[in-house]
């Protein structure tokens, strides 16, 4: 899997499948996204917009840099774990 980071946040998330179909929209794959949130995407099958969605995802690659990723302290990860602990209340 090849991940790559744009310099500044984008909260668009897409997705194109083998040049037959595309997803974009803001939902999040994650329980509380999913169940409590309420966010949508798009789906689109005509081949002019998957083409155009690929296109989008190709001219932002050009900006982004790849991702290499760190393994986190022992503070930050026993930190993300208690928070994970009370993210489903929020």
């Amino acid at each position: 899997m090849d991940v790559q980071l744009l310099p500044s946040m984008l909260h668009a998330k897409t997705f194109v499948l083998d040049d037959a179909l595309a997803l974009g929209g803001s939902t999040n794959l994650d329980l509380r996204s999913l169940l409590v949130n309420h966010e949508a995407s798009v789906v689109f099958y005509a081949p002019s917009d998957v083409a155009w969605m690929a296109a989008w995802i190709e001219a932002l690659r050009g900006e982004a840099r790849a991702f290499v990723p760190v393994a986190p302290t022992f503070a930050e990860d026993l930190a993300e774990g208690l928070l994970l602990t009370l993210a489903f209340q929020l």
